[in-house]
């Protein structure tokens, strides 16, 4: 594909000390099929300069918009307020991007044009920032069993198993077509925002693919956060 197929969306919170490398896990993506929109939501360190600096480097790929606090939930829907291409993802400011994980989604979107995905589920590991180790997702076992193979598809409507998956929005490429349709927005101001986006958006998706091969490092025990 010779156009940006997805803008990853990254809500920054005070986070000088991550962003740079949340930001540089998605520019060394080995498909730039990719655009980044960084939401800056509320900081009070130098996440405003390291966020202004990248969409001066790159304006064709980044933009910067500046926000009061409105949390998690309302810089995301910033974000998709603005996005114009045919998907979205969230990547959090402490998070990191696997290198082929454009490439990947591009590959089995192409593989299966005909089948439009609403829903694209990929596989994340944890990175614990106190013993510097990564550990598997915590639902692997039964995302392997819904996704046995990149590009496998499931209907939520007819397979349930897949409300048992973790809830995290991170691990999830949504169709804008089918975010407009369903008038999807995240609940602003408050905790545990990502659990019931979980449920409404599997709830009116009936083709949901699964593609385990790729994902995102998450960073546990940092003290970042939204």
């Amino acid at each position: 594909m010779d156009r940006e197929i997805i803008t990853f969306i990254v809500p920054a919170y005070n986070a000088e000390a991550t962003l740079n490398r949340t930001i540089r896990s998605i520019l060394n993506q080995t498909n730039d099929s990719y655009k980044i929109i960084i939401v800056n939501d509320g900081s009070m360190d130098k996440t405003e300069e390291i966020g202004k600096s990248y969409s001066q480097k790159y304006p064709d790929k980044i933009t910067y918009i500046d926000q009061p606090n409105r949390g998690l939930g309302g810089a995301r829907n910033h974000g998709m307020e603005l996005a114009d291409t045919e998907y979205i993802s969230f990547l959090d400011s402490d998070d990191w991007l696997m290198p082929h994980y454009v490439e990947h989604i591009i590959r089995q979107l192409e593989k299966n044009a005909g089948q439009k995905p609403e829903i694209i589920m990929t596989l994340p590991r944890i990175y614990d920032e106190n013993s510097k180790l990564i550990a598997d997702w915590y639902d692997q076992p039964l995302f392997k069993e819904l996704f046995p193979q990149d590009g496998t598809t499931i209907n939520p409507q007819e397979d349930s198993r897949i409300y048992r998956t973790d809830v995290n929005q991170c691990r999830k490429v949504l169709q804008m077509d089918f975010v407009r349709k369903i008038q999807f927005r995240f609940r602003e101001q408050v905790k545990w925002e990502d659990v019931y986006p979980h449920f409404y958006l599997l709830s009116n998706c009936q083709n949901c693919m699964g593609i385990g091969s790729v994902g995102f490092y998450y960073r546990k025990g940092s003290s970042s956060q939204i």
